[in-house]
């Protein structure tokens, strides 16, 4: 016997499915409509560009992948009740940009409205075979979607079962500790190593009053079915206490920037092991020839030998405070490095007004460095 009821893809819905694979992105569809065939039923065309007789377009309530067969998706349509008056013989499904896609027929049935003294909700569901492959999207808004009683049933039952993002069941929220009957405890020791201790502490501290049910103890570890395991992986990029140093034995070094005049000024070299330094300028001021404006130079660092990074700061001519200055981060990566501070023309000053000028006794730039790692 020839199958009466189907659902095709149209043409204009696999030239989108196509482009869709081609580019990497997924299918969204957002709307699916309902007609009456013109008075009869219809035969499915891959040609057709709308319904034969639509009488009634909505947002979808739902769309999922058929879980019998990975290569279908269903999607769901919701009628109220308040619509009707007309026989459904024809179903449509349409994306994002209103383009009919996917377009079948079904068994003809009547959808009565209150005003005939009869009324129903009625479900419309759409079992579409999707042979492109691409991954599908649901679109919608979320203010107008209606529960049905089957999809209210399911995530209650999922709830009560565990499932396991959640984490509402306790089996799911020990796993998430580790299953550490200390796991206060053990997470107190660890923190107590961590230079961000007090941050986490304040954290841990700040969780409200009740966290008497599973789903608040679920919202206050993050919804983490492997919460242990992330506390474990975030302490392990912290700087243990041990390994910083005090600011408070004094600099590590300090030098100046010689008196001279050109499109660069540089310091001596300065040798120092591996490690996170914080160097503070000291800018009492240089000038330039030609003067007839206020300018900025780029204060930063370079390495001679070894590896590492530095970051760099604008040091104005005049105006600004002498110790208002912002800190430049130098990072030797490499067992020890050789490297030099200074400062240079960073295109501030024109070339026709000259050169930076310091003079040794009346201006200068000097730095003071500070290993804080």
């Amino acid at each position: 016997m020839s199958q009466t009821f189907f659902v095709l893809p149209t043409a204009a819905g696999e030239a989108r499915d196509a482009n869709a694979k081609a580019l990497g992105l997924p299918r969204r569809y957002t709307h699916m409509a309902v007609g009456d065939g013109g008075g009869a039923l219809p035969t499915p065309d891959r040609n057709r560009t709308a319904l034969v007789g639509e009488h009634h377009r909505a947002p979808l309530n739902a769309l999922w992948q058929d879980p019998g067969n990975p290569s279908q998706f269903v999607a769901e349509l919701v009628i109220p009740e308040t619509v009707g008056g007309w026989w459904i013989r024809e179903l449509g499904l349409y994306d994002e940009d209103g383009t009919l896609c996917y377009y079948g027929n079904c068994p003809e049935t009547y959808k009565p409205q209150m005003a005939e003294g009869s009324g129903r909700t009625q479900s419309v569901r759409m079992v579409v075979l999707s042979a492109s492959g691409v991954p599908v999207a649901l679109k919608i808004d979320p203010s107008i979607v209606l529960a049905t009683r089957q999809h209210v049933d399911k995530a209650i039952a999922d709830l009560i079962n565990g499932a396991p993002k959640p984490l509402d069941t306790l089996g799911e929220l020990a796993a998430a500790i580790g299953n550490d009957a200390d796991f206060a405890g053990t997470l107190a020791r660890a923190l107590a190593e961590k230079a961000d201790r007090t941050e986490l502490k304040d954290l841990v501290n700040g969780a409200p009053a009740r966290l008497d049910t599973l789903g608040e103890l679920a919202v206050a570890i993050g919804n983490d079915p492997d919460f242990s395991g992330t506390i474990a992986r975030a302490l392990a990029e912290k700087v243990s206490r041990s390994e910083l140093y005090d600011l408070g034995t004094g600099p590590d070094f300090s030098v100046s920037i010689a008196g001279g005049s050109g499109n660069t000024l540089s310091t001596h070299d300065i040798t120092k092991p591996k490690g996170v330094y914080l160097i503070l300028p000291y800018n009492c001021g240089w000038t330039h020839i030609n003067v007839d404006g206020s300018y900025f130079m780029t204060a930063f660092g370079w390495f001679m030998s070894g590896t590492g990074s530095c970051s760099s700061i604008n040091l104005a001519q005049t105006g600004a405070p002498i110790y208002d200055q912002p800190p430049i981060v130098l990072r030797i990566t490499s067992p020890s490095a050789t490297f030099r501070l200074g400062l240079k023309n960073n295109g501030s000053v024109p070339p026709n007004r000259g050169t930076i000028t310091i003079t040794p006794g009346v201006n200068g730039v000097s730095f003071t460095g500070y290993r804080i790692a």
